[in-house]
């Protein structure tokens, strides 16, 4: 498949808020146009002032694992975004 991807379905994707496309990540090509990173980074301001950037931390590095196929060190020192790394299988580190 080859998908144009909007500004709504990769933010799904990275920050988890509602139900995600069942068929992401099963493309053979994806695009999407430079209006998506313009959209995208007023949605994270939004974000920011929600107190949510924590969750963009955890998908930056579950992105970054899965792309490297390597395993990754999750490093933080606070407790919540520890937790939540360790309930997404990251190996987490600077946290009891």
């Amino acid at each position: 498949m080859i998908v144009y991807l909007d500004t709504s379905t990769v933010l799904q994707a990275l920050v988890g808020r509602g139900a995600r496309w069942p068929e992401w990540g099963r493309w053979r090509h994806a695009y999407t146009s430079e209006l998506m990173g313009v959209e995208a980074r007023r949605a994270l301001d939004r974000l920011r002032l929600e107190q949510a950037l924590d969750a963009l931390h955890l998908a930056s590095a579950l992105l970054f694992e899965e792309r490297r196929q390597k395993g990754l060190v999750f490093a933080t020192h606070d407790r919540r975004q520890g937790l939540a790394g360790r309930a997404l299988g990251l190996q987490v580190v600077g946290v009891p």
